[in-house]
């Protein structure tokens, strides 16, 4: 579970959190710091999807300290690394919603993802095609 930095966390600065769960969501583990993905304590959005047989997971949020340069960011081991990352919208950007758009399968290898997201101060709603690496 990917989570904003909350009221009384004592950790970790500008980062989001992560708790993971081994028993379908039963029960979590302590939320831990996850340095790879910026908060910058304004946006407490930031939307995931996931291709489950490749193990991807995107994530999507502002990787500015104000409300623009919407970015995904790609991990490869169900979200234990982060290491890609590709831009969405350089401009104003906020709530969004992403989509595995070629989930693993003969062709698919979970890479393309769309972005569905609000831009231009709230004026607009786009949807965005985007490679991951």
């Amino acid at each position: 579970m990917n989570i904003r930095p909350y009221i009384g966390w004592a950790g970790d600065k500008n980062v989001r959190l992560a708790s993971y769960s081994s028993d379908a969501g039963s029960t979590w583990s302590p939320p831990q710091p996850v340095p790879a993905l910026p908060d910058w304590g304004f946006a407490d959005e930031g939307s995931t999807c996931s291709d489950p047989r490749s193990k991807r997971l995107h994530f999507v949020h502002p990787d500015s300290h104000a409300r623009e340069n919407l970015t995904v960011w790609t991990s490869a081991d169900d979200g234990r690394t982060w290491a890609g990352m590709a831009n969405v919208f350089p401009g104003p950007a906020a709530y969004s919603d992403c989509v595995v758009l070629d989930p693993s399968s003969d062709a698919g290898q979970g890479r393309e993802v769309g972005v569905l997201f609000e831009r231009d101060s709230y004026e607009k709603i786009s949807f965005v095609h985007v490679e991951t690496v």
